[in-house]
């Protein structure tokens, strides 16, 4: 049996622009919204900007094991970015992305 494993890559899109996001920290999908946060600054995410985002998810088997190659692409297209915020810890800053769907 396969499972998939921690939180997923992401690749955003606009036009023929794609910013890969490697540094995810927390993601949360719902039925109208997603939630990242990451630790990256990415400018090219504008508020009030259309996106397509693609979620890598790693596969692992029942012990945890990464599989060779074992990845799951999903698509979510045209949402809507609604909302950046940037949180302090000390010398860690954390960004928060709010996309509508």
């Amino acid at each position: 049996m396969n499972f998939v494993h921690g939180v997923p890559d992401i690749k955003i899109k606009k036009n023929e622009t794609i910013v890969k996001i490697t540094t995810v920290e927390y993601f949360k999908e719902t039925e109208k919204q997603i939630i990242l946060k990451f630790s990256e600054y990415v400018p090219e995410l504008k508020k009030g900007s259309t996106y397509d985002m693609e979620l890598i998810l790693y596969i692992v088997n029942e012990y945890e094991e990464y599989q060779a190659n074992a990845y799951a692409y999903v698509d979510i297209n045209d949402i809507y970015l609604v909302y950046i915020n940037r949180e302090h810890k000390g010398l860690e800053v954390t960004w928060e992305y709010i996309f509508h769907k």
